[in-house]
This record gives C-alpha cells, sequence and structure tokens, in this order.
C-alpha cells in the first residue's frame, strides 16, 4: 500500500520563468502567470545572456557593448504590461553566463518553488549541434520544473483543469504524487492516474493490473484528499513518450506530470530524457518532480 500525505497547502508563491523574447516564450509565460493567479504568487521573469566575444572599434567599446544589454532590459520592461502575467507580481532579472547555472542559481537564491521554462524541441541533428538547454536544467534543477513544448499555444488562458499522472509504480514515479494531488485540489482539476506497463502485455495482464490499481488507489485518494473530482484509473502499454503523448492528447489532458529519479526512471531514463522527449510533441506542458 502506498503511503503519502499531501501538502496542506500547495505553495508555488514564487514561480521563475526563462524568457528568450521569441514566440516559444509566450506560452511559458502565460502558464506561469495563470498558476501565480491562482496561488496568489510572485513571478520572476529572467533572461539569461550567453557571453559573447565582440570586435568594436576602441573608441566605441562602451556602446557597443552595452547596447544589447539595453535592448533586453526595455523588453523586459514591456513584459511588466504582458497580459499574459496581469494581476500578478512581477519581478525581472537579467543576467549573463551558463544558461542552466545562471538559472537554476536564480531558483536556488530566490527561492522559486517552480521553474518554468519554453523549449523549441529540438530533435536529431538540431539537439545533436545545439543541445537542449531545457533538458539540461531538468537534471539539476532545484525544484519541479514544467517545460512548454513548441507544440503548446498561448491563444487563450492555461487552464490546469485535467492533469495526467503516468506512473510506473516505482518510488520515484509516486514521490510525485503528493504535489500533483495539492495541485488538483487548488485548481479543481480532474486526475487520471495512469499505470505504464512494459510492452507485450495480454489483455488479462492489463485487466489485473487495473484493478490493482483501483483498489489500492482508489480508497486512498478518497480518503486522503480533498479532490472535486473522482480520480480516473487505467493502464497502458507500449513506449513511454509516445504513449504518454497519446493519452494526453485522446483524453484531453492540461498538465502531465512525471516523476523521475536522478539519475534512472519513469523506469531507466535520465531526468529530463523522457519528460523532454513528452514536451517535444505534446500540446501541453509536462511538469517534472525529480526526488
Amino acid at each position: 500500500m502506498a503511503v503519502f500525505n499531501v501538502p496542506t497547502r500547495l505553495a508555488f508563491q514564487t514561480i521563475l520563468v526563462a524568457t528568450s523574447f521569441s514566440a516559444s516564450s509566450r506560452p511559458a509565460l502565460a502558464w506561469a502567470g495563470a498558476v501565480a493567479r491562482r496561488a496568489g504568487g510572485k513571478v520572476i521573469v529572467a533572461h539569461v545572456k550567453t557571453p559573447r566575444w565582440q570586435v568594436v572599434n576602441p573608441h566605441a567599446v562602451h556602446p557597443a557593448l552595452c547596447q544589447p544589454t539595453r535592448s533586453a532590459e526595455k523588453k523586459l520592461c514591456s513584459l511588466l504590461k504582458s497580459a499574459d502575467l496581469r494581476g500578478v507580481e512581477i519581478d525581472t532579472l537579467l543576467k549573463e553566463g551558463d544558461f542552466r547555472e545562471v538559472l537554476c542559481s536564480i531558483a536556488h537564491e530566490r527561492g522559486a518553488e517552480l521553474l518554468v521554462v519554453g523549449t523549441k524541441g529540438r530533435r536529431g541533428l538540431g539537439k545533436l549541434l545545439f543541445g537542449s538547454t531545457a533538458e539540461d536544467v531538468c537534471r539539476v534543477a532545484p525544484c519541479p520544473i514544467v517545460l512548454v513544448g513548441p507544440k503548446v499555444g498561448a491563444e487563450q488562458e492555461p487552464s490546469i483543469s485535467r492533469i495526467l499522472f503516468p506512473t510506473d509504480l516505482s518510488a520515484p514515479s509516486l514521490g510525485a504524487l503528493p504535489i500533483v494531488l495539492a495541485l488538483a485540489e487548488q485548481h479543481e482539476s480532474k486526475l487520471r492516474l495512469v499505470r505504464m506497463l512494459e510492452e507485450g502485455g495480454d489483455d488479462g495482464g492489463r485487466e489485473f493490473a487495473l484493478k490493482q490499481l483501483e483498489s489500492e488507489f482508489g480508497p486512498l485518494l478518497t480518503h486522503r484528499t480533498r479532490l472535486s473530482h473522482e480520480p480516473e484509473f487505467a493502464v497502458e502499454t507500449g513506449p513511454a513518450a509516445a504513449s504518454i503523448r497519446r493519452i494526453a492528447r485522446e483524453w484531453p489532458a492540461d498538465l502531465i506530470a512525471v516523476g523521475t529519479h536522478r539519475p534512472g526512471t519513469l523506469a531507466s531514463h535520465l531526468p529530463g530524457d523522457l519528460v523532454y522527449d513528452i514536451a517535444c510533441d505534446a500540446h501541453c506542458p509536462v511538469l517534472t518532480i525529480s526526488d
């Protein structure tokens, strides 16, 4: 029998969101703003500049080097009036350095309880050549992190009314459940808990796994939570990332929440690997919580 404690009040009072000022950053800003409004929290908007060498006229060194900084400062100021962050206390930061290190340092120093990062979802050669800063951050973030992929739109108010929680029932995976339940309580969300099985399971095995899931977690969630809706249970087989994306699309989910472990699991993936793979093609954000 699983044992867990649900936070009496989910914090998420300080939300750090990274912006590159590109179109791919806007859904992340909108999502951070929506969560902060619901929780009565603050959003810290950070832009991290990567250091670059410049060759300039010796008599014009200072203006040339300051121009990109001034441009970034103006863009950060314009975000204070963004509709995506309306009604939310906002702080802005402009830093220079390695994206992963600087962002995690800010999260630690400011006590961020949630980190939100947009990703372009690079795959294949593009990822090999340029890497994925979002995936890198997943592996070392000092707090839960939300990846907002390229297929998440920003046309309407983000919602967390339906949360999908896939799990293999491992300890790292279930370690995320208390936060998922608290989030569902706070947003009055519907929750679907899906047990992910290895490929090749027959119908009998799936049926047994579903009954086991319902008998163990049904009473537990009923007596230990204040969910607004009865939780749903399902069992799925197949490649994890593809199956999770399909379920999220068909249900449909507003948020996918995945518990991970450093350095392993949903079963054997590094933190960030599976989550990033899901986020690249998911139509909703992906929350990952590492133990």
